[in-house]
């Protein structure tokens, strides 16, 4: 076994306790923060739900993708490859923009 390989090994206790002790927290500040049946429920179950959370209500929201991926430590590409499937009910207003873009304008 290579110095660097044993070196990992022996950082990835230390490691998965300190992402024990803040999953401990955050449990704790759920609990504090939700009713019971909200704690009870699915809502908000892991950190990253809020994240995930977060990530898909902006891009829902409209925020362009190049600024939701940076927001979030992502590439566009890796942004879109997974929240993809979290987009919905923007056709109507990508139908409208792209009609604005492509008729004649009365203004010339």
């Amino acid at each position: 076994m290579s110095s660097t390989t044993a070196s990992t090994l022996a950082v990835a206790p230390a490691l998965n306790r300190k992402r024990r002790g803040s999953t401990k927290v955050f449990h704790q500040a759920r609990a504090a923060a939700f009713s019971g049946q909200e704690a009870a429920s699915l809502l908000a179950r892991r950190p990253y739900d809020l994240r995930h959370a977060a990530v898909s209500t902006w891009l829902n929201a409209g925020v362009p993708a190049p600024q939701v991926a940076d927001w979030a430590g992502h590439s566009v590409d890796v942004l879109l490859r997974v929240y993809a499937k979290c987009i919905s009910g923007q056709q109507h207003e990508a139908k409208r923009r792209i009609e604005e873009a492509t008729w004649p304008r009365d203004d010339k």
